[in-house]
Order: C-alpha cells, then structure tokens, then sequence
C-alpha cells in the first residue's frame, strides 16, 4: 500500500480529519494482513474481487451468513463489512483516480474525487470486465468469472449449512411428532380407565342406595 500518497490524498483531496484519516489508514492495513497487499489486487484486477469479498447484506445477516473476507470482527458482521468495505473502496479510488505527485490542491478542496479520463484501450478493458454484450458466465472476462465463482461457492457453502441446520430442527420436529403420539395413546388409555372407574363407581352407588332402602324397610319393621 502507497501509504504516504494515500495519506496525503485523503488529507488533501479528500479532505478528511486526521482522525478519520488514522481510522482508514488503519482499517486499509488490517485488510493487507489479512487478504493480501492492496496495490497487487489492484493491479490484478482493479480489487474486483476483494471488493466482492467485502460484501455482506442483510439478507446475508438475516440467515447467518459466513463473512466472505478473512478479516476478523469482533462486533456486528454487517456493520464491521461495511466499514471494512468503505474504507478499502477509498483506496482503489486514490488508485483509480488520484494523481500521485501532482501538484496539492488547496485545503478546503471539495471532496468530490475528479474522474480520470479513459483511453479508448482502457474503457474497452473496462467494460471488457463486466462481459457487457456477452451472455452466460463464460464470456465474462476471467477476472470477474473468479469473482462470480467465489461468490457462487460461498453461496453453495451458506446453502449446505442452512439445509444442514434446516435437517436438525426437522429431525427434531420428527422426534417431538414421534413423542406427541406416544403421549396421546398413554392418555388414550388413561381416559379409557376413567370411564371405567366412573361406570363402577355408579354401580357402587347404585348398590350402596339398595343396600340404604333395604336397612330403611328393615328399620321400619
């Protein structure tokens, strides 16, 4: 990472506070350790690729979604991506369009990042990128087809864990059905008894009053 360029760029054409600037500088440098120098993958492919791993929607928070970076957070993995993301993109646009060692604007600069003009060769390169005019996967340029492919594997991973959890709570939905039924049948014959005991208890009853009206008549004579 051009660390020194980068940081005059967000002091003067970014127009950052030197804390938001220390705060950058250091979200840039975890992302080196962790996924790997930031100008390479510029180089590589304009850091498609490590800008596509630093998504994460959510969609991708609402069903537990692996984080796709290997940047470690600590927090909230949404809100920890976002940053990372932020901060990262910053530096592809001091790449993509800063001027290192042109003349400083002067401070108060807007911060509104001028757009360097494209060659014909390279807005051909651009758009060559995104496969524009090509369809299905196979004409989009290697770069972006790797991009497409992890994305699609993350995704296949993500899928594999949901089924995985989705089978467990099925399987114990199954085990609670298997137990309901067996509790239904014990209070079956439970109720069963019941009816019986309340059918003999009316007999005794029944007895007990015969036996009264006897002693009664016995009494009487």
């Amino acid at each position: 990472m051009q660390q020194s360029d980068f940081e005059d760029w967000l002091r003067y054409v970014g127009n950052y506070t030197e804390g938001s600037i220390r705060s950058i500088l250091s979200t840039c440098q975890r992302v080196e350790h962790y996924e790997g120098d930031l100008d390479s993958h510029f180089e590589s492919d304009g850091m498609n690729v490590l800008l596509s791993r630093l998504d994460y929607s959510t969609t991708d928070e609402r069903i537990g979604a692996r984080q796709r970076h290997s940047v470690p957070i600590s927090g909230n993995v949404r809100n920890g991506t976002a940053t990372l993301k932020s901060h990262t993109k910053l530096y592809w646009e001091f790449r993509e369009y800063g001027s290192v060692g042109a003349e400083r604007p002067a401070p108060g600069f807007s911060r509104m990042r001028p757009r360097r003009q494209r060659s014909p060769q390279s807005t051909a390169k651009h758009y060559a990128n995104f496969g524009v005019g090509v369809e299905g996967v196979e004409g989009v340029a290697p770069i972006q087809r790797a991009a497409v492919q992890d994305h699609l594997k993350w995704l296949e991973d993500n899928l594999k864990e949901v089924a995985t959890h989705t089978a467990n709570h099925l399987s114990g939905l199954s085990d609670a059905a298997t137990e309901l039924i067996s509790l239904h049948q014990h209070l079956t014959v439970v109720a069963a008894h019941i009816q019986t005991l309340k059918r003999k208890l009316r007999v005794l009853e029944d007895t007990t009053a015969a036996l009264r009206d006897q002693l009664d008549d016995a009494e009487t004579l």
